[in-house]
């Protein structure tokens, strides 16, 4: 299962492979004077569509009549290899999302700090963006591990740290942390990202017949090579939907 459409503005289709999402600028609220009567003047909201255009993502595997006698449910392990390679897919579209945000915090080189995590949240706030929902910060495994060296080294991590011990992302200035190995990662540096879910990413679908964001059928007899096939796939697309909803969370490689 892909991990990162459970944090932003999901929108689904049954037919047709093109999704709509309302972008939209916060408006400013004013003062008036507490006069009764007083005309309110309505404030103008512009809500424009962005557009998914829907991908289709396939992949294939056949497995030898040989390797289906060897006593494993092999037939199930490999759909669930295929379904992996499309979750990924779909986390890595959403993660690739990070750097396109055109604000952001920390930088090459460095680690990601506590001082990164809180300038994240300040900047989202000043967004004006209201959210029912806590912003996510999306890590690399490594920008998690830079945060705690820099939280251990401020004195507020020990090695007994319920979050530690359980494996619980937890939460951070405000913000529910989520850990993923699709963000980006460029052999020089880690691209994650703050962001508010309804508002900075759109990820669009199409369910298919079965209901599903990712499918697998089969498997079926494969003519060319003897054994069976077995076929998944998903059609969908990852947008960025309003810029300033996002922050970058950006720290290098050699900074652990």
């Amino acid at each position: 299962q892909a991990l990162l459409p459970q944090y932003v503005n999901v929108q689904s289709v049954v037919n047709g492979n093109v999704v709509q999402f309302g972008a939209q600028t916060p408006p400013t609220a004013v003062a008036a004077a507490a006069t009764e009567g007083n005309d309110v003047t309505p404030t103008a909201i512009t809500v424009s569509a962005k557009t998914a255009t829907l991908q289709q993502w396939q992949i294939n595997a056949s497995v030898s009549h040989l390797a289906m006698r060897g006593g494993s449910s092999i037939e199930a392990i490999v759909a669930g290899t295929l379904s992996g390679a499309l979750a990924g897919a779909v986390d890595t579209q959403c993660a690739d999302l990070f750097a396109s945000f055109s604000q952001g915090v920390g930088s090459t080189g460095t680690a990601l700090s506590l001082a990164d995590m809180i300038e994240a949240r300040k900047i989202l706030q000043a967004s004006g963006y209201y959210s029912a929902y806590k912003p996510v910060a999306v890590l690399h495994p490594q920008q998690w591990l830079q945060l705690w060296n820099d939280l251990a080294a401020l004195g507020g991590v020990s090695s007994q740290d319920p979050n530690l011990v359980n494996g619980v992302m937890g939460q951070l200035v405000g913000a529910d942390i989520v850990v993923s190995r699709w963000v980006g990662d460029d052999a020089t540096d880690y691209s994650g990202g703050m962001f508010f879910r309804e508002h900075a990413i759109g990820f669009g679908y199409n369910v298919g017949e079965s209901g599903n964001i990712i499918n697998v059928e089969g498997p079926y007899p494969d003519p060319d090579r003897g054994g069976k096939l077995i076929e998944g796939y998903s059609l969908f697309k990852v947008i960025e939907v309003n810029d300033t909803a996002g922050v970058e969370l950006l720290s290098g490689m050699t900074a652990e």
